[in-house]
């Protein structure tokens, strides 16, 4: 186990650059504590109420209340909040309603950005692409992370 800088965490800043440059139609939260630890490594480089336009610019879908308070401290509401109990199988069926909802988040030809912490899910990232989604992982490794 050796730290890890939030700094060195490129993936995040280069999501960051790609969020900033337009390159996102959807970013989908998993974690509380992924979604404050992205923040982190954004504002290395970033302003935070740039970050926040950014989302605001966008779809942000939360995987659940953890996420949700953490956009919102930022001043961020989720266009979609997956109900409980919060599962990818909840996720991916919230995101198929909503693509026949008011709410027209429609994941063909979608790019989508999708936070994650810890663990990668491949039944999400596969089931997002399976519905047309261009998928970017945003790995976001914790301090203390070995890597």
């Amino acid at each position: 186990m050796r730290e890890v800088p939030l700094e060195s965490n490129s993936e995040a800043l280069a999501f960051a650059a790609r969020l900033f440059a337009g390159e996102f139609d959807i970013v989908i939260f998993l974690t509380g504590v992924g979604s404050r630890a992205l923040l982190g490594v954004v504002e290395t480089t970033y302003k935070r109420d740039d970050y926040a336009a950014a989302l605001q610019r966008i779809k942000v879908v939360a995987r659940g209340p953890k996420p949700v308070a953490a956009l919102r401290e930022i001043g961020v509401t989720p266009a979609l909040t997956v109900p409980e109990p919060n599962t990818w199988r909840e996720l991916l069926r919230a995101l198929d309603d909503a693509a026949h909802s008011p709410l027209g988040i429609r994941l063909s030809g979608a790019r989508v950005a999708v936070q994650e912490y810890g663990v990668s899910n491949p039944e999400l990232l596969d089931g997002l692409n399976e519905r047309g989604a261009q998928v970017i992982r945003v790995p976001v490794y914790p301090v203390g992370a070995a890597r």
